[in-house]
């Protein structure tokens, strides 16, 4: 890689700015314990109700409400993943143009990415962690209106 495309890759980054963004993914592990409590919570409302009751319905939207919490945890695995790779990043900040070659290196040798002819910047790949971090959300927020309902549906439907 020539000396521009070093630069292209790192512009305007510094030490401070990766420990922010490092500390902003932290959020998504409270996220992720929310979502599993929440994941339990609906197979557990999902049992019983199959169990005692002739409400299908309920049985769906708790299903619904499991499905969901599994999407938003292969979402919080992603992020937890990356959120190492920007830790390692920034441990490593002043070869950062070279480590960040060797990273995509070994995760193109993992299958973990595409095999590419150009390196990503790095403002692109946080760019694509937040996205992780606001798909992450969104399944919670669905999660959380599905149980919602579900309850509702319980509370008001079986008598």
């Amino acid at each position: 890689m020539c000396k521009t495309q070093h630069s292209e890759i790192t512009d305007n980054i510094n030490k401070t700015t990766l420990v922010t963004f490092c500390s902003l993914l932290t959020i998504s592990k409270p996220i992720d314990c929310f979502s599993q409590l929440l994941t339990v919570l609906a197979l557990g409302i999902a049992i019983i109700s199959s169990w005692w009751t002739d409400t299908v319905l309920l049985t769906i939207l708790c299903c619904a409400v499991f499905v969901s919490g599994l999407m938003a945890k292969y979402y919080a695995l992603r992020l937890y993943l990356d959120k190492k790779l920007f830790d390692y990043l920034v441990n490593h900040l002043d070869q950062l143009p070279k480590t960040l070659v060797e990273l995509d290196e070994a995760l193109i040798k993992l299958k973990l990415i595409k095999n590419t002819l150009t390196s990503r910047t790095l403002n692109e790949r946080q760019y694509g962690t937040v996205k992780l971090l606001k798909k992450q959300i969104i399944a919670l927020a669905i999660q959380l209106l599905l149980l919602i309902i579900s309850v509702f549906i319980g509370i008001f439907y079986i008598k």
